[in-house]
Parts: structure tokens; C-alpha cells; sequence
């Protein structure tokens, strides 16, 4: 299949589920690794392919959710850790396979 047959195939099917389920049932979200521009052209797609406002961004979507338990749980929705306590820790961690291990540090250098 050619870049122009998927093309026409994907947007068939973005036009189909508008017509069967109504011009919001398609969106888009952005991810925080997006540039400006990049979440510019996808916020083009949607308002100008698509014809509706339904864009969102990773931030809202996946953070929310966490900022309520926390503040639900802990009282607050900001971090629970203080700086004296994370400079004494041994461990670090990854949020994906493929990325460096994130060592915490403090600001103050």
C-alpha cells in the first residue's frame, strides 16, 4: 500500500466514525515530548480536518488523575518528598526502557 492509499484509508475511517458517531467523536492528544510546532500541526488537524476543538495534551489527561489521589491521600497535590530526604537516597529510575536512568538531585546544585 502506498503512503497515498493509507492516507485515503485513514482518513475514511476518521470520516466514517464522524458520520456514524457525530463530528466530536474524533480527537487528538499531544505528548509533553512534543515541540510547539508539532502540537500547532496537530491542533491544525484537528480544528481544520476534523472540525471540532478536541485536542488535549498529556499533561491534563495523565496528571490529573494523579494530582487528585495525591491530594485526596496526602492532603496536597504537590510532591510529597522533601530535598533533604531524596539526597539520601541510593536509588534512580527510568520512565521507560529506552531513556537514561533519572538520578534525583537538588537544586541547590
Amino acid at each position: 500500500m502506498s503512503c497515498y492509499e493509507a492516507f485515503n484509508f485513514a482518513a475514511a475511517k476518521f470520516k466514517g466514525i464522524q458520520q456514524k458517531y457525530g463530528r466530536d467523536a474524533v480527537g487528538g492528544i499531544t505528548s509533553s515530548r512534543c515541540t510547539n510546532e508539532e502540537t500547532y500541526l496537530v491542533q491544525k488537524l484537528i480544528r481544520g480536518g476534523f472540525g471540532n476543538n478536541n485536542v488535549d495534551t498529556c499533561a491534563r489527561v495523565c496528571h490529573s488523575p494523579t494530582g487528585y489521589g495525591l491530594s485526596q491521600t496526602f492532603g496536597t497535590s504537590a510532591g510529597t518528598q522533601d530535598f533533604d530526604s531524596v539526597e539520601h537516597t541510593t536509588s534512580s529510575w527510568s520512565s521507560a526502557p529506552t531513556r537514561p536512568p533519572r538520578i534525583p538531585c537538588s537544586p541547590r546544585g
